[in-house]
């Protein structure tokens, strides 16, 4: 359903405890039946993100890519869909995996910083190209 609608994702790419949300631009997901239990599948997604690896000065789409296995168990319906009761990482996900991925919110965003000399809309301009930006 989710990929049906086109959804904008965020995702949390850092596997630690600090946040470092990319939006997810293109996304390959297969899903596979398990040979011995038809309440089982096994998925694998490849998530292309934005890469922070860029200068500061960077413009334009810089793409990263991740790969995320997991497991779904549940529980089928009428209509031979899976129900899903549980899920767990696998292989290097295990360790290695988003604390989130989320819709984009569809509300504006509400932009702070715990520096209270950073302006939001100083870095909208610096961000649009402006060359004369000045407090």
């Amino acid at each position: 359903m989710l990929f049906n609608k086109k959804l904008p994702l965020i995702i949390d790419i850092d596997a630690g405890i600090e946040v470092w949300n990319a939006p997810i631009w293109y996304a390959k997901v297969v899903i596979a039946k398990d040979s011995s239990s038809a309440n089982i599948v096994h998925v694998t997604a490849d998530l292309y993100v934005g890469s922070d690896k860029v200068a500061y000065n960077f413009r334009g789409l810089k793409s990263d890519w991740r790969r995320y296995t997991y497991d779904l168990k549940g529980s089928r319906m009428a209509d031979g869909q899976l129900l899903v009761d549980e899920g767990k990482w696998t292989g290097h996900s295990r360790s290695e995996h988003p604390d989130y991925v989320r819709v984009r919110p569809s509300q504006p965003i509400i932009r702070a910083s715990f520096n209270e000399k950073i302006d939001p809309k100083m870095v909208d301009l610096i961000l649009q190209g402006e060359k004369d930006v000045t407090p």
